[in-house]
């Protein structure tokens, strides 16, 4: 699925997809695809997309994923690329695991198209002291 990235800065994100989680430590990864076609077909064009991902606003929580990626092409062709990152994050009880996408090319360039998009948590919890054993035999 295609998704257009029309949101520019100062503009705030778009919102590109969720993923509900109960509430507790995840270790988060997201994956993306976008590209750009330029326009008029011929021309050269750019695009400089950041995507990033953290729980939704409103709920406590830590964490974010921030990644960048520039798009360009320079003789008509489709310019694509993969951004990802990783993050423990903590999710609180309501909240959601959000994926937001922005172009920072302003105006300029052509906008971005998410091709596909890939949100994974892994749950990881407090890790327990290490005790060591002191017992002989």
């Amino acid at each position: 699925v295609r998704f257009v990235v029309t949101a520019t800065q100062p503009a705030p994100p778009q919102l590109v997809m969720t993923l509900q989680l109960p509430a507790g430590q995840y270790l988060v990864s997201i994956h993306v695809l976008a590209a750009i076609v330029s326009d008029p077909p011929g021309s050269g064009s750019f695009s400089h997309l950041r995507c990033n991902t953290s729980p939704s606003v409103g709920a406590p929580s830590t964490g974010l994923i921030l990644t960048d990626l520039n798009l360009g092409n320079t003789n008509g062709s489709t310019g694509s690329g993969t951004l990802s990152g990783t993050s423990p994050m903590t999710v609180a009880d309501g909240a959601s695991v959000q994926l937001f996408c922005v172009n920072l090319g302003g105006r300029f360039g052509t906008l971005p198209a998410v091709h596909w998009a890939l949100m994974n948590a892994t749950p990881i919890g407090p890790t327990a002291p290490v005790q060591e054993d002191t017992t002989t035999g």
